[in-house]
């Protein structure tokens, strides 16, 4: 079910998915679901989990308080223990019972009951917004032969043949996809959406135009969104129990940033932005308390941004730019240390800008040393058009090993490059193209990388104006697909269909601290004039 729902509809259905939740007893395994039957009877499936469901009264007291909240001195009990015993217990789905086992004065702590006060006069478990337990060590993320991923969700969001930008993608701390893409119906149109449940979202528009923008969850869990209208002007917005409002303009004459380009570390709900000037130079953009900006220093005409943030919280850039004559280059940034060039592109035509960021903690380093990864294309040499895919990390001496992890297939790279002269003429096309989408790591070091295998094979037929003549396509049968793809321990490259019979075009992707990678893509649909879509994908072990 799809639907659109205004500010104040969207939140009334948010809080009550979220009053449904319930943690599993705490002597239960997590169970993954599709829908309530794989779960038992006094179960619930929710965002893909069975939980359980049922009245959660403080310290096993009868109840609380006629007026629906806890005890008459607005405490809980004196005992204060949870309905599942205050046992202490990780699921690793992001419940769990109080540290010890007992409630503090007034609310859990990891969560309060139905946002602060209870809504009925029974409590019922929530989602806990806690820390992971550092006894339990978070679930390595699923992709290699160890634990491979299936698609536990596949979604269609919203559908449109005029879909445009990289669709942003945000976890909150129950790991509920946010969303923001756009569309041009004669303007700039942005939409932001929430998942309320199996095939159910609830979506709403942007305020102002949208061309491009991410998006990113604050300390409270609402969402933030950095938007540009196509004009310059790029905006922070935030949403509350109000809906959207803007909160400041980034100064200066500002594009970008994508779906890629925004965190938020929400310690200060501070926002980091990676966008590009009006004369084409790379900026880093924190918003605090206002807008503060710094170049990159990497010359002019920077295209294919892309922002993380390391363990600790450190922002990572990485962009594409040149300064005219020494061509197209790779870059990546720390600030406020000095930007550090990665890879020439050994060319002066930039075919492929797209490029994708992750920042894991090097596997093993004790002190969280962040390990930048990045995945970009690089043109081959001596096959103009076609690309290797580049997964490229750093060193802890500062150092990038590059390694090809995919490739364009030269062999039979018939493009119809040449122009038509006359009517009547035909030319059989059959060539392939991996494009990066994005990079995503857990808290050990394990890194996956998405990219899309889009195989172009068809006729094209001629068409003239006048003497001038352009080739249009006959016949098509290209298909296209989006893979997984990791390096093994002897670092040999592998991948995986995710999807078969997909045009993804961009996507942006997050993992959640059970090892599931969450993505969000434009699926651009089966040429040559497929409706395009927006996907939202789960993977899970």
């Amino acid at each position: 079910m799809l639907f659109r729902a205004r500010a104040l509809a969207l939140f009334e259905t948010v809080a009550v998915a979220i009053a449904a939740v319930a943690c599993p007893p705490p002597d239960s395994t997590v169970v993954y679901c599709n829908s309530r039957s794989d779960c038992g009877e006094d179960e619930t499936c929710s965002d893909g989990i069975c939980r359980r469901v049922g009245p959660g009264v403080d310290g096993g007291n009868p109840g609380d308080a006629a007026a629906g909240g806890d005890t008459a001195a607005g405490v809980d009990a004196a005992v204060g223990r949870d309905a599942n015993g205050g046992i202490d217990r990780l699921t690793g789905d992001g419940c769990c019972a109080d540290t010890n086992g007992t409630d503090a004065p007034g609310v859990d702590r990891a969560a309060a009951d139905a946002g602060g006060t209870d809504g009925a006069a029974l409590d019922v478990w929530q989602p806990d917004r806690a820390e992971p337990d550092a006894t339990q060590p978070p679930a390595s993320i699923c992709g290699d032969s160890t634990r491979p991923c299936r698609v536990a969700v596949d979604e269609t969001v919203f559908q449109h043949s005029n879909l445009m930008m990289m669709p942003g993608l945000a976890l909150d701390t129950d790991h509920v996809p946010h969303l923001l893409f756009n569309q041009n119906l004669g303007g700039f149109n942005g939409y932001y959406a929430v998942r309320t449940g199996a095939d159910s979202w609830a979506i709403e528009d942007l305020p102002g135009s949208v061309a491009s923008g991410g998006i990113g969850i604050g300390a409270g869990g609402g969402p933030y969104a950095v938007t540009n209208g196509g004009n310059f002007v790029t905006s922070l917005l935030r949403r509350n129990s109000e809906g959207w409002s803007a909160i400041e303009v980034i100064p200066g004459q500002i594009h970008g940033p994508n779906g890629q380009g925004v965190e938020v570390d929400p310690d200060g709900d501070q926002v980091h932005a990676a966008v590009i000037s009006s004369d084409n130079r790379a900026l880093y953009a924190l918003h605090t308390n206002t807008w503060t900006t710094r170049e990159l220093n990497t010359g002019v005409s920077s295209y294919g941004y892309a922002l993380a943030l390391s363990p600790q919280r450190e922002p990572h850039l990485a962009h594409i730019a040149t300064g005219g004559e020494s061509g197209w280059k790779v870059y990546w940034a720390a600030p406020p240390a000095a930007t550090e060039l990665v890879r020439s592109l050994e060319t002066s035509g930039l075919v492929r800008s797209e490029i994708a960021l992750a920042v894991p903690p090097r596997a093993g380093n004790v002190d969280r040393d962040p390990h930048p990864h990045l995945l970009f294309a690089l043109p081959q040499s001596g096959n103009p058009g076609s690309h290797d895919l580049m997964l490229a990390d750093r060193s802890s001496n500062g150092q990038w090993r590059l390694r090809t992890v995919a490739a364009d297939t030269p062999g039979d790279d018939l493009r119809c490059l040449s122009r038509p002269t006359s009517e009547g003429e035909t030319c059989d096309y059959d060539y392939d193209e991996v494009r990066p989408l994005a990079v995503v790591a857990d808290e050990l070091g394990n890194v996956r990388h998405l990219y899309s295998w889009l195989r172009s094979r068809g006729t094209m037929r001629t068409y003239c104006e006048g003497s001038l003549c352009f080739w249009e396509p006959d016949v098509d049968t290209s298909t296209g697909a989006l893979r997984l793809g990791w390096i093994d321990g002897s670092g040999a490259a592998h991948d995986a269909d995710i999807l078969t019979a997909a045009w993804v075009t961009a996507a942006s992707a997050r993992i959640d601290g059970l090892g599931r990678i969450h993505i969000v893509a434009l699926d651009r649909g089966a040429p040559p004039a497929g409706a395009a879509s927006i996907r939202y994908l789960r993977l899970e072990p």
